[in-house]
């Protein structure tokens, strides 16, 4: 309710409880913990808040949670929240739908040669579409390997040839945790980074960890906080001419 009244001054208590047909001191007793919605109320609550389908049964659930005496009903409620949770909290969730890679025996070959996502994406700067040789040096790769990997990327129809340049024709495809070759994909790249990141000087690399001792919860917010960093990230990207390739990493784990 505060964003959204941070964002269009029209949503405000009073209108919300003059919505959901409740007095505005009764809404205040709800807001204080003293005091609980009726289901038709919530209900009410969600269309005034625009909530989606998805956003209005995670509200709905929240509040069964609250109110159910039940130990078996609050535990099964807690497992329909902790599942909606875990999906929120992957990347491919905080990604439009095309960029999303289903399984296909074909693009496969993309996630488990390291060297086809990084030659694809140097092909977005104009001077190595113009002049892929160029990246051989760079990539400490030969004439013949910059160019069988390039005939790689046109047989999966991500990059096409016109007019001298080789341009990609896709370039923001993300392959989900649910897919078979993810681990084996995730380990074959991050190999290659801790490769590349070796023969760089220190002005060139930046990398940063640490052990931490916390909780679940706290865990939970960390993680999330990513995810909105990561949507930030997508759209400096998106906002700014191409002149060089980088790559991000972020890890998260658990060791107890």
């Amino acid at each position: 309710m505060r964003y959204l009244k941070s964002k269009n001054p029209k949503y405000t208590y009073e209108r919300l409880a003059k919505y959901c047909r409740i007095q505005k001191t009764y809404l205040s007793r709800v807001i204080n913990h003293d005091a609980d919605l009726s289901e038709d109320q919530l209900y009410l609550t969600s269309q005034y808040l625009q909530l989606n389908h998805e956003e209005t049964e995670y509200l709905q659930l929240l509040h069964g949670y609250e109110r159910t005496n039940l130990d078996g009903r609050r535990q099964q409620i807690l497992k329909d929240i902790e599942l909606i949770q875990s999906k929120k909290m992957k990347t491919e969730s905080h990604l439009s739908r095309s960029e999303v890679v289903k399984p296909n025996l074909n693009i496969d070959l993309y996630y488990t040669e390291p060297w086809l996502q990084i030659i694809h994406m140097c092909l977005t700067i104009p001077k190595y579409s113009k002049q892929p040789l160029l990246l051989g040096p760079l990539l400490r790769l030969s004439e013949t390997e910059i160019q069988g990997h390039i005939a790689a990327l046109k047989s999966l129809k991500l990059v096409t040839e016109s007019k001298g340049k080789v341009i990609p024709t896709k370039d923001d495809i993300h392959m989900p945790t649910e897919h078979p070759l993810y681990a084996t994909y995730r380990t074959m790249t991050r190999l290659k980074s801790i490769e590349q990141m070796a023969r760089l000087p220190i002005d060139k690399r930046y990398s940063f960890s640490v052990v931490f001792s916390s909780n679940p919860q706290t865990r939970a917010k960390i993680h999330q906080e990513f995810l909105q960093f990561l949507k930030k990230v997508k759209s400096l990207v998106e906002s700014n001419k191409e002149s060089h390739v980088y790559q991000l990493n972020f890890d998260l784990f658990d060791w107890t």
